[in-house]
Formats: C-alpha cells, sequence, structure tokens
C-alpha cells in the first residue's frame, strides 16, 4: 500500500504541473483579450501581443516535456518547469502593468477636441443611462425578466456601463455551476470523490482543486476585475509585495513567498490572485518537504501472475486429457495417412522406373509396393503395364530381327501392331518408314526387272533411275549392270533401225554416253559412241555443202562400216565426193580426177556417174586436141527427210503408270485446254499433263483408295455414319482365331468427317472434319488420341494426302476464292499455294 501510495504521489506531480500550466495560458488569455480593447498606437499593441505569444510557446514547450518524460529525470523536468512558470508569471504581472498605465482611468475626462467650445470641455462627461429597478444589495448580482444574467455595482461616483457580454455570460455560468453543484447527486459525488482523494493523498495533500475550487466562484475567479467593488485583484497587482512574492516563488524560496503572499491575503481579502499565489506557494513548500520524488520501479504483479498461472494449469490439463482420450484413434489415421503417402511416392518412383525402361527393376518396384499394400490399384496397374512393356520389347525385338534379315512383310506386320498399341513406342513409326520405303524400292525394283526381261526397256530404264534417286547404295551392282546394257542397247537400236532414223542419232549418242558412265572402258560401248559421233558431224558437214569436211567424217566411218545406218552413209559419202569433184573440176582437174575416181571404188550398185566424170576430166590431164564436150548427167542428190536421211517412223511416247511418278503430286485440273489429270513436282515445278481417259480416271481412284491402307496394308480406313454424322473408322485384320473382327471407331467429332490419309510411318492419320464449322484439315494419332485442327479458318480445305517422308501434307484449299493446290508441314506451319492458277486445280495425292 505504501508503495501504491508513493507511485500516485509520483504522478500526481505532472497533474499538478499541468494544471498549473493551464492556469498561465488561461491568466494568457485573458490578458490578450484586454490587450485587444487597448486605446493606443498599433505598434505598441504589436510587441505587447508578440510578447504574449513567446510566453504561449513557452507553456506549450513546458507541457509537451512534462507530458512526455517519466522516470529518474521527472523531479528535474519539474524544477525546471517551475522555474519557467514562475519567470511567466512575472512576465505576465508586467505586461498587465504596462496595459493598466495605458488604460484610461475611470471617471476622467474625455479627451477635447481642437475645435470644441470651452464649455463644452469643461463640460464633465454623462453618465450613460441605465435601466430602472432596485439597487444591488452587497454586489450580488440580481435577475431581471426572468433571466439571470450578472451584472456589478457601479461606483456611486461614475456612471455605470454595461458589463461586456462574455464577462455577463460568464457570470451566468458560474451562477448555474452553482445550482447544479448543490444537486444532490452532484453534491454525494463530489464527497466520494473528495473521499477517495483523501484517502490516496491525506488530508494534507489534497490536490488544489479541492482547496483552491472550493470557496466562492466569482467572476474574479477567471482574473476579472476583483471580487468586490473597487476592483481588489488590480491593487494586488499594483502592490509591490505581489512582485516581491513572485520573485520569491521563482527562486524556489517557499516561506518568504507564503509571508509576502499571506499578508496580501489579509490586506485583500477579496482578491483571488492573492488567495491563488498563496495556495500555489503552500503546495510547493508541502510538496517540497512531504514528497520524494523516485524513479517508477518494476512492480511485479503476484496476483495477476497466478491467477493466469491457474489458467494455464487448467487449460493444460484439458488439452493432455482431450488428447489422450482421443489420441489413440488419430494418431492410428495419421501413421495410415503417412503410410499411404509412402506408398504414393513409392508408386511414383516406380512410374519414373518404368518410363525408363528398366521394366526388372520396375516390376520388383511395384511388387515391394503390394507387399505392403496388396490392395493398392496404381500398383497393379503398374504390374500389367510391365507386361504390356515386356510384351512390346519381345515384338520390337522380333520385328528388328525380321527387318534386318529382310522378311519385310513380318516386321511390318508386328510395328503396325506395336504402334496401334503405343504410337510414340521407341522408333517404330522410323522403322516402318523405313521398311515402307524399301518395300516400295523392292517393288519398283522387282518392276524394272520385269520390264527389262519383257524388252520393255525405256520404262525399265525410268525405274531403275527412281531408284537410284531414292537409294544409292540399293542394289549399285545390279541396276548399273542393268542401265548400262540398257543405254547401250536403246543407242544401237537407234543406230541399226530399219528403216534408218538419222533424226535420232543424238539421242542414241546420249544413251551412249550413259553407258559410258557405268562402263567407261567398255570397247563396244567406246566405238558404237564414236562412230555415231563421226556420223553426227559429217551429216553437219554433208547439210552444210562443205564437202571436204563431210568426206574427212563420213570416209572414216565408211571405211569401219561401210553398211553403217543401213547404207545411208555410203550414199552421203559417194555424193560428197561428187560434189567436190565438180567444185575442182575448173581449177585443178588432177584432184577432180581424184575424187571422181574414189567415188568409183565405193561399194554401191551404181557408180556411172562417177565414171562419166573421170571420162570427161581425162582430155585435161594429157596434152591432146581438145576432145567435143558432151553434156555431163547431172547429179542429182537422193532426197533427204526433214532430219538428214530417209524419213523416220515416229515412235508414240512411251506410256507410264501413275504409281511411277514417286514423290511427286498427281491432281485433277480445269485447264481450259487440257483439263484432266496433270502432275507436277513439289513446289509446283515441271508441271506434265497426264490425260483424261477413263482409263486414268480409274488408276487415279485407285491410287487414292491406296492411300488409306496402313503401311503393311493389313489395316484399312473408311467413312460411315456413327449417330449424327459419319465418322472415320480402322478395318481390322482377320484374326486367327476370332475372324473377322468388328471395325475400330477413330473419330469422335460431333462433326461429319471423311477424306482419311494414312502417314506413311503408320502413326498418324489425316483427315478433314467439318468441327469447327468449316471443313478443316485435321490430324490423328492411330490409337485415337490427339486429334487437332492443322487449318482453322473459314475457307475449305480438302482432299490431303502425304509426301512420302511424312513430313508434309498437299491438300486443296479455297481460301484464294478459287480451289488451289497448296502444301504445309505436318504441324499445319508454312502453308504454301504451288497451283497459282486463274482455274481450278484439286483433289492432289502425293504419290509415294
Amino acid at each position: 500500500e505504501a508503495l501504491v501510495e508513493r507511485r500516485h504521489r509520483v504522478n500526481e506531480i505532472p497533474r499538478v504541473v499541468r494544471v498549473n500550466l493551464g492556469m498561465v495560458r488561461g491568466r494568457l488569455g485573458e490578458i490578450r483579450a484586454a490587450l485587444d480593447s487597448l486605446p493606443g498606437e498599433p505598434e505598441e499593441r504589436a510587441a505587447l501581443a508578440a510578447r504574449l505569444e513567446e510566453y504561449d510557446r513557452q507553456a506549450q514547450h513546458h507541457l509537451r516535456a512534462v507530458k512526455s518524460v517519466s522516470g529518474e529525470r521527472l523531479p528535474e523536468i519539474v524544477q525546471d518547469v517551475d522555474a519557467g512558470l514562475d519567470a511567466l508569471r512575472v512576465g505576465l504581472a508586467e505586461i498587465e502593468a504596462e496595459i493598466e498605465a495605458a488604460a484610461p482611468t475611470e471617471g476622467a475626462p474625455a479627451p477635447v477636441e481642437a475645435n470644441a467650445d470651452v464649455d463644452a470641455a469643461d463640460e464633465p462627461p454623462r453618465p450613460e443611462p441605465v435601466e430602472e429597478g432596485p439597487s444591488p444589495v452587497d454586489g450580488e448580482p440580481e435577475a431581471a425578466d426572468g433571466d439571470e444574467p450578472t451584472t456589478q455595482e457601479l461606483p456611486d461616483d461614475a456612471s455605470a456601463e454595461k458589463e461586456p457580454v462574455a464577462t455577463v455570460f460568464w457570470a451566468w455560468l458560474v451562477d448555474r455551476w452553482r445550482s447544479v453543484a448543490q444537486w444532490p447527486p452532484v453534491a454525494r459525488w463530489r464527497d466520494w470523490r473528495r473521499s477517495v482523494d483523501e484517502r490516496r493523498y491525506g488530508p494534507e495533500q489534497l490536490p488544489i482543486h479541492w482547496n483552491a475550487g472550493e470557496t466562492n466562484m466569482t467572476i474574479s475567479d477567471r482574473g476579472g476585475s476583483g471580487g468586490a467593488p473597487g476592483g481588489g485583484d488590480e491593487a494586488v497587482r499594483g502592490d509591490a509585495r505581489y512582485r516581491k512574492g513572485l520573485t520569491h516563488l521563482q527562486a524556489g524560496q517557499w516561506d518568504e513567498a507564503i509571508t509576502v503572499f499571506t499578508e496580501l491575503a489579509v490586506d485583500y481579502p477579496d482578491s483571488a490572485i492573492a488567495r491563488r499565489a498563496l495556495d500555489e506557494a503552500r503546495f510547493k513548500a508541502d510538496l517540497d518537504e512531504a514528497t520524494v520524488v523516485r524513479p517508477k520501479r518494476w512492480i511485479f504483479p503476484w496476483r495477476r501472475v497466478a491467477v493466469y498461472a491457474a489458467i494455464f494449469a487448467c487449460v493444460a490439463l484439458l488439452a493432455v486429457g482431450g488428447a489422450m482420450a482421443i489420441g489413440r484413434p488419430a494418431m492410428q489415421e495419421i501413421r495410415e495417412q503417412s503410410r499411404q503417402a509412402g506408398i504414393a511416392r513409392r508408386v511414383r518412383d516406380c512410374n519414373a522406373t518404368l518410363e525408363t525402361e528398366s521394366l526388372d527393376a520396375a516390376e520388383r518396384c511395384y511388387a515391394d509396393v503390394l507387399v505392403d499394400d496388396p490392395a493398392n490399384l496404381a500398383a497393379v496397374n503398374g504390374l500389367n503395364m510391365v507386361s504390356e512393356r515386356r510384351e512390346l520389347l519381345d515384338a520390337y525385338a522380333t520385328a528388328v530381327t525380321a527387318q534386318e534379315q529382310g522378311r519385310y512383310d513380318e516386321a511390318l506386320a508386328i510395328f503396325t501392331d506395336i504402334i496401334m498399341h503405343s504410337p510414340r513406342y521407341k522408333d517404330v513409326s522410323q522403322r516402318i518408314s523405313a521398311i515402307a520405303r524399301q518395300k516400295d524400292v523392292d517393288a519398283l525394283y522387282a518392276e524394272a526387272e520385269a520390264d527389262y526381261e519383257s524388252g520393255n526397256y525405256p520404262a525399265a530404264l525410268a525405274k531403275y533411275e527412281v531408284l537410284r534417286e531414292q537409294n544409292i547404295n540399293y542394289r549399285t551392282e545390279e541396276i548399273s549392270a542393268r542401265v548400262f546394257d540398257i543405254n547401250l542397247t536403246l543407242g544401237k537400236e537407234i543406230i541399226y533401225s530399219t528403216p534408218p532414223q538419222p533424226g535420232r542419232m543424238a539421242e542414241a549418242r546420249d544413251y551412249l554416253d550413259r553407258a559410258l558412265v557405268f562402263r567407261p572402258r567398255h570397247p563396244e560401248a567406246v566405238t558404237e559412241a564414236r562412230l555415231v559421233r563421226l556420223f553426227i558431224d559429217g551429216r553437219a558437214y554433208y547439210d552444210q555443202a562443205r564437202w571436204d569436211d563431210a568426206i574427212g567424217r563420213l570416209r572414216p566411218l565408211y571405211d569401219e562400216r561401210p553398211g553403217y545406218m543401213g547404207g545411208l552413209v555410203v550414199e552421203m559419202l559417194y555424193d560428197a565426193y561428187i560434189a567436190s569433184g565438180d567444185a575442182l573440176r575448173e581449177t585443178d582437174s588432177g584432184r577432180a580426177y581424184e575424187q571422181y575416181r574414189r567415188a568409183s571404188t565405193l561399194n554401191m550398185e551404181d557408180t556411172a556417174l562417177a565414171l562419166q566424170r573421170m571420162e570427161s576430166v581425162v582430155p585435161f590431164l594429157t596434152p591432146t586436141a581438145t576432145p567435143t564436150n558432151t553434156p555431163l548427167p547431172t547429179n542429182t542428190p537422193r532426197p533427204i527427210a526433214a532430219g538428214g536421211g530417209p524419213t523416220a517412223t515416229p515412235t508414240p511416247p512411251t506410256v507410264r503408270t501413275l504409281s511411277t511418278y514417286r514423290n511427286q503430286i498427281i491432281f485433277m485440273s480445269d485447264h481450259p485446254q487440257q483439263p484432266g489429270l496433270w502432275v507436277m513436282d513439289a513446289n509446283g515445278m515441271n508441271r506434265q499433263y497426264l490425260g483424261d481417259s477413263a482409263g486414268l480416271r480409274r488408276e487415279f481412284e485407285e491410287l487414292v483408295k491406296s492411300t488409306r491402307l496402313s503401311p503393311d496394308g493389313r489395316y484399312r480406313l473408311f467413312v460411315r455414319n456413327a449417330g449424327p454424322s459419319a465418322q472415320i473408322f480402322v478395318q481390322l485384320p482377320v484374326h486367327e482365331q476370332y475372324g473377322e473382327l468388328p471395325p475400330r471407331q477413330l473419330t469422335r467429332h460431333t462433326g461429319l468427317s471423311y477424306d482419311p490419309a494414312w502417314s506413311p510411318d503408320g502413326s498418324r492419320v489425316v483427315y478433314v472434319s467439318q468441327e469447327d464449322d468449316s471443313d478443316d484439315i485435321w490430324v490423328i494419332n492411330t490409337d485415337g488420341t490427339r486429334a487437332r485442327n492443322l487449318t482453322r479458318n473459314e475457307a475449305w480445305d480438302k482432299h490431303p494426302s502425304w509426301s512420302p517422308d511424312g513430313n508434309r501434307i498437299v491438300f486443296w484449299s479455297s481460301r484464294t476464292g478459287r480451289r488451289q493446290i497448296f502444301v504445309m508441314d505436318a504441324e499445319g506451319r508454312d502453308a504454301q499455294n504451288i497451283s497459282n492458277t486463274n482455274w481450278d486445280e484439286y483433289d492432289p495425292v502425293w504419290v509415294r
């Protein structure tokens, strides 16, 4: 209790100081109000107002210091604030003295105007009229007309003036407060509050408001003109003892200040200033004697701690009891959840092992999981997947062996079954493509061999050339021998054809040159190529009438092959000799005679012209009489065909089947002059018209149907109604045990699906679907997964077909306003128009 009382006393110090600060600031406001009504120069009032503002700032500073500081520094701060308050009081007293000195004395004569009459100046001022009523008694205010305004009694020798409105209002408010204070509930509350403070501070150390506040409150309590008529407060302020007492207060000389203020209180019993000063001096003296300011010390709240400890103990006991009650099932559930989480983590590890194709390790992992959790479906499914993967692996190994041994049909069938179960399994797609290409190459080679055996050398040569372009290492020796033999044979056929075909000798030369590529030192090919060049050069000189040059080419050819080109060479040589002799006849008869003679020696049935020409030039060779010239028969050259020889029988062009245009695109065209089937390269170049016969159209339909077969030919794509729209189905091969199996639905769109085509690797199917409200090109895996739109637009995109390598797709589209052929990659990117025509072109098929 002593500690609590001491703490209350220490806490009371700042509160008392704040009360004193409030009193000083209230007094400062009263002085400021008096200053505003003071007559005089504005500069003087401004100087006094500035001083008042400075005192107000100091008071605020002291108030903040007291509010923000506690503990050990509190006594020091309180002492400084008290000293500051004393200084402020002294300053305020000085200002009040200056204001009183500057104010006009009450009842003094008013100043006289410069031009006023003397009688008017000597006349004393008249008092203001005052309302009639009873005179005040004992200086107490009187109520009038039902209200209770308070007024002060005016001096007898002066006219009464009306009080300011603020003063009247304040007096009325004080009177009301006195009435409220006498109300029984308020009186009881005040008695209770005073008893509480007496128990807290003691009767001798009651707060100042109990000592000073119980006095009769009058207008002078706010620093007015005094309690009694005559103005006691003004007299106190003018008394030198008051200033002396303030000096003692500022210096901390409490006893001297009490003595001075006691004398003032005795001399001025009605002065509130004197009473307040005396109370303050006594309070500070008592505070110094009875109060020892110590810093705040921390008091341990044992009772509160004990209560909190008891509450905590109860809560802990309840928690332990609850945990013991429900702990065992909860712990069992937690352990079970932890076990299940561990098993799920182990299953994920098993799945990761399975993805790495470590089948044995994955099988052991799943088996271990089933030991701990026999009903784990994920582990059971994992074991089934291991079994399936092992079967796929065994099948894959068997197919690879069959492929390496050349059993392509067997390998292709196994690979196709694998890809129907797992479209992305290992390199099955690449192997299927490789086998398909190999089978195509083998089929093409077989066709070429058949053509070669049947004597259809041009068709066989074209197929051998395609084989060399597709795979230069495929049967290199066999194909090289066949190509050499065919080129040599075709060249010789032209050379030794009957009748001769001199216009095709350049073609024969090309055949022989290609033959020499494969057998550069083959004697027959070298000889035939040399003779062909002699004939071509001699014939060219013959056509140009360059007889001597023609003889120089044709004579060696005649000497080596007298019957070359069916006798055409000897005929041309004979004509060249005769023409050369005729040209030399006038200038060099000897050489002319020699040319005629050589012509006569050629192996021809009729050489009479050469003999006659010889005889005609004999007289010019000997010095005899000039013979009589007889007319010579005219040498009429034998007619030469447009090619330079006998008229050749035209050979019809070789007819190729559509399947031989490998890696090219066959399509329908509405060409204005040549409508029908056309073929072109993948870049749109080398366009060639094929025709528009019924046979070609049937062959084209068969080519389209072949694109709907799987690479091994056992699975077939077709379109059939499935609910609201037609969809694409897969016809399965006949099973050895169950026979014909029902087809499997591949697409499941709400829109129509049609125009399917199987990719060369067998893993995907391209088709047309109206799923997105337009005809677009779609791609789907052969197991029915990952269906995606490649050409999402509002135009028509139809009739897709795969390239032989499976990397591109050809189709026709109406996005340009007419049907045109487009090529894009397998992901739907980089679509390019390769038609670029002003007419429709459609239904492309990329020949594999």
